[in-house]
């Protein structure tokens, strides 16, 4: 059974706003949401309400109300995520990795992966097929 941390050792995250907005000079009721490229390129999907959907159903309480309900709770990581976290904490990506295992741990994950190992497998495994089905259809590896 997890226990639950008291609420002072949880880190409070503050949500992103990614939407800049400003009054419309044609309609004065009406705002103007505006995105940075930079906002944009690092967002995983559009910012519209549903991403705002997506940003509330990725909070404390629900990831702690779903380990609650899972038997099991793997997170993995991205070696991007792992890295933006890194370069906001000024600390090195392995320590920093760690550092979210063990708190990601600590709010009941029972296993937290590096997906970069998972990314090398299916690399691995994509070569694995392009070498047999090139070998299969009479290529040759040599050149003349």
């Amino acid at each position: 059974e997890a226990k639950a941390l008291p609420v002072a050792e949880v880190p409070q995250v503050q949500k992103p706003n990614l939407i800049k907005s400003k009054q419309s000079s044609n309609d004065p009721k009406a705002q103007i949401g505006q995105v940075t490229l930079s906002d944009c390129l690092a967002c995983s999907g559009c910012v519209t309400s549903a991403e705002t959907v997506l940003l509330q159903e990725q909070s404390i309480e629900e990831f702690m109300k779903r380990t609650e309900a899972a038997r099991l709770t793997v997170v993995s990581i991205s070696p991007e995520a792992r890295t933006s976290l890194a370069a906001y904490t000024q600390e090195d990506p392995s320590l920093t990795m760690r550092k979210a295992a063990e708190g990601l741990r600590r709010l009941g994950a029972n296993y937290v992966l590096d997906s970069s190992a998972a990314e090398a497998v299916a690399l691995l495994e994509g070569k694995a097929e392009f070498v047999e089905r090139f070998k299969a259809s009479g290529g040759s590896s040599s050149s003349s």
